[in-house]
């Protein structure tokens, strides 16, 4: 199963309502899973890059090794940006993310979802997903955590997201409600402008 087909299975779950949790579950965000998923593109890459540079500035030995020092710092802070834990145990939930950690009471909890953002990477657009979990915060206010999903594997995520059973809610109702609000919000707009011609008009008369 591929990343777009996950999504699409799970598109319900950001509007869906959460009514159990089957078992305990840990989920962990790690360069492992990433060079896993990715090791034949990884490895053609890394060759391509040795080449390039190595060709390019063969007369700067300095130059490569300064190249390859920032090379190295971007990847570490890649990894360090990207790499977390979730742990779901014993009714709380635990993420630990940077030097930053975050529980939330299962009662809390109102959905968990994968979401999908549109980027350009050199020119070239793609997607990247995130896990995301919506919850109660302790001021009563809604409020959501999102996660990088690059550093997971599709199978982690399935199983991640299939242990939190929710209520599925139509995805055509909710574009036709959204539809009927901009169509609802143009025309008031128009009469509104209409009203201010009008206004306009009168006064110069």
């Amino acid at each position: 199963m591929e990343w777009e087909e996950i999504y699409e299975k799970n598109r319900y779950r950001k509007n869906g309502t959460l009514t159990n949790i089957k078992s305990d579950i840990i989920l962990k965000g790690r360069v492992y899973n990433y060079i896993i998923e990715n090791k034949y593109w990884l490895l053609v890459i890394t060759l391509l890059s040795i080449i390039l540079i190595a060709v390019t500035f063969h007369s700067n030995i300095k130059l490569i090794g300064l190249i390859i020092l920032l090379i190295f710092m971007m990847i570490i802070s890649a990894i360090y940006f990207n790499t977390f834990t979730i742990t779901c145990k014993k009714g709380l939930i635990t993420i630990n993310m940077y030097v930053q950690q975050i529980e939330i009471q299962y009662k809390d909890l109102k959905s968990v979802y994968l979401e999908r953002t549109k980027t350009t990477f050199f020119f070239v657009p793609m997607y990247t997903y995130l896990i995301c979990l919506l919850y109660k915060n302790p001021n009563g206010e809604i409020s959501d955590i999102k996660l990088p999903a690059i550093f997971l594997t599709k199978e982690l995520v399935v199983n991640f997201l299939d242990n939190f059973e929710m209520n599925k809610i139509d995805h055509k109702f909710i574009e036709q409600n959204k539809n009927y609000k901009m169509k609802r919000l143009l025309i008031r707009l128009i009469i509104a402008l209409i009203f201010l011609i009008l206004i306009i008009i009168t006064a110069f008369l």
